[in-house]
């Protein structure tokens, strides 16, 4: 971002310059993407509530971003549909089924006219195919803008689904190159899908009265037990469901879902490399014994192999005066062979030695440098 100041001196003077964020990690893209009877505006809203629940936990403004994906309003009927082919897809069972499931569901519970399951029989056979394509192309909508919001700009990416979203987010991640799929990361919210891609985390109210009554052969894990505690004003006491089922409404409303949400999105994050440590003595030995030596210079570097045996490459580290108590550096990177070179005056004399050693990744070592007289050939 541009910034501007301005210093009052005898005359006014304005200075710009520029302002760049900088993250200790990868920087990360939480993209939103909703499930069945959402406008376009509403996916953007529960976006920007989630982000307001993350930053109350602490989530940095510069290094994580919130965005949203939004899977297409076609209606009550035809959401339905749509989430019923899904299901069928990934269940690779007969489409009929699914819609029997369903319908028998809704019988128990609202008692609709039984024709009116037949009448959806029918326009589901008959539209199959063509509800197959649909679903692929937001799917591939969503594909588009989860890598033009993240992992096009180098993010960390995380897909952050709610309902009908999980089976989308799925199909999302199956689509992905290997590269992409180790950028990417999952949060379900209340899944109709048998499983999340990566193996990602669910929350599910154990009050959403949707997921317990239509929800077929879907994930459970991650639930949370609302039993006592109203999804919002209304209840589900008055008869109405959809309350506790809704992302705002209902998962975000209620606290330990809502924390739960913004803790799986934490443990989504990119983890901060401490790097690898290296320590230890220089020590001298002048013809009695070795004894600590400081003032010496040190330095770190990465070994090549060369015509004529290891030499140097890239030096990691290094100081010009280290004290008798020994040494340490810090974040470093993993090499293997690493080497030390060591070099003091002591007495007049110049004194040399070196040590060679391995790092592993966020590793340590403890290496010791022996120092003896410079000789020259």
């Amino acid at each position: 971002m541009k910034v501007v100041k301005c210093i009052t001196l005898t005359v006014m003077m304005c200075i710009s310059f520029s302002v760049q964020a900088v993250c200790p990690t990868q920087e990360t893209t939480a993209v939103f993407i909703n499930g069945v009877w959402t406008k376009k505006k509403d996916a953007e809203n529960h976006s920007l509530a989630l982000e307001a629940a993350g930053r109350q936990q602490g989530l940095s403004s510069d290094c994580v971003h919130f965005q949203y994906s939004h899977t297409q309003d076609n209606g009550k009927i035809s959401d339905i549909v749509e989430a019923m082919v899904q299901k069928s897809v990934e269940l690779n069972v007969d489409l009929l089924d699914i819609v029997r499931a369903f319908f028998l569901a809704i019988t128990i519970s609202a008692t609709q006219d039984p024709f009116l399951a037949f009448a959806l029989d029918a326009v589901v056979v008959k539209g199959y195919e063509g509800e197959l394509a649909l679903n692929e192309a937001q799917a591939v909508k969503h594909l588009d803008r989860f890598r033009s919001l993240a992992l096009n700009l180098g993010h960390r990416g995380i897909m952050v689904t709610h309902s009908q979203g999980g089976l989308y987010g799925n199909r999302v991640f199956d689509l992905l190159t290997l590269q992409e799929k180790g950028n990417t990361r999952m949060v379900s919210v209340v899944t109709p899908a048998a499983f999340v891609a990566d193996i990602g985390p669910n929350t599910r109210l154990s009050r959403d009265g949707v997921a317990n009554r239509f929800f077929l052969a879907a994930v459970t894990e991650g639930m949370i037990q609302n039993v006592g505690r109203l999804c919002d004003k209304e209840g589900a006491e008055n008869g109405n469901s959809w309350p506790c089922h809704q992302f705002e409404e209902g998962y975000l409303h209620d606290i330990q879902a809502r924390q739960k949400i913004v803790n799986d999105i934490i443990a989504a994050l990119p983890q901060e490399a401490s790097g690898g440590t290296v320590s230890g003595v220089v020590t001298v030995d002048t013809g009695g014994g070795a004894t600590s030596v400081s003032g010496a210079f040190l330095s770190i570097c990465t070994l090549q192999e060369g015509q004529f045996g290891k030499f140097c490459d890239v030096t990691l580290a290094s100081t010009t005066s280290v004290s008798s108590g020994g040494y340490q550096f810090t974040n470093l990177p993993p090499c293997d062979p690493c080497r030390i070179w060591a070099a003091a005056s002591v007495g007049g004399s110049a004194y040399v030695g070196q040590a060679d050693f391995s790092l592993p990744a966020n590793g340590t070592a403890t290496v010791g440098v022996l120092l003896g007289p410079l000789i020259f050939n």
